[in-house]
């Protein structure tokens, strides 16, 4: 039965990966069903390119798995276990991503516009040139998260941990970092234009050549920050 079991794992996680949304669609049904999407059974997994979009994934273990280019429009993730995972290139827009573990994984180049990813954990996260405009970030952990080149603008940081984080070039326009925490952060080069970072914790930080232009700076705390402004 064990062997039988494991024979049926292999053939559902392949059709997972498929690249077939219908196929998949019935695939993971049939782990969802048997309790094998949250257990283990899908990390370290190989879904590179599958088509989940709009699929309903929550709470599935996708730990350390390879799920570069995978297609996760619209999909629910929330409370997910993507830590160490691979999703450069993935195409996530609108997904549900609250609560999900994203604990370093490599998100270069994802598409990640308009999620919601309240409370998620970004911690150690490689970002560089991803995009998440407009995304919804609400108390997100972003510490030591890499993110230059990233795109960020619109999105809301409110009150997101986002200490010691790389986000050198990164285009933050409009977003809004009320109450955040970017204590030691690197956002040399960095577009806040019209930003709002009222109340936010900047000490430490790197603002070299950021552009502040119509920023909201309201109660910041700007204690050893490196300032020269553009």
């Amino acid at each position: 039965l064990a062997r039988e079991s494991q024979i049926a794992r292999t053939q559902l996680v392949r059709e997972v990966a498929s690249g077939d949304q219908g196929l998949a669609a019935r695939a993971i049904r049939e782990l969802d069903a048997k309790g094998w999407l949250t257990d283990g059974t899908l990390a370290n997994s190989h879904l590179a390119g599958a088509n989940l979009q709009g699929a309903s994934l929550g709470w599935v273990n996708l730990s350390s798995a390879f799920l570069s280019r995978i297609n996760l429009q619209d999909a629910d993730v929330s409370y997910g276990n993507f830590s160490g995972a691979n999703l450069s290139d993935a195409v996530m827009a609108r997904a549900n991503l609250d609560l999900a573990d994203l604990t370093e994984a490599d998100l270069r180049g994802a598409d990640l516009s308009l999620c919601s990813m309240n409370e998620t954990n970004l911690t150690g996260a490689v970002m560089e040139s991803a995009t998440l405009s407009g995304a919804t970030m609400v108390e997100a952990n972003l510490a030591k998260a890499q993110g230059e080149h990233i795109a960020l603008n619109g999105a809301n940081l409110e009150r997101a941990n986002m200490v010691e984080s790389n986000f050198a070039y990164a285009n933050l326009e409009r977003a809004t970092l009320v109450g955040a925490n970017l204590g030691w952060a690197n956002l040399s080069k960095a577009n806040l234009e019209k930003a709002n970072l009222s109340e936010a914790n900047l000490s430490g930080a790197n603002l070299d050549d950021t552009r502040l232009h119509g920023a909201n700076l309201a109660g910041a705390f700007l204690f050893g920050a490196r300032v020269s402004l553009k």
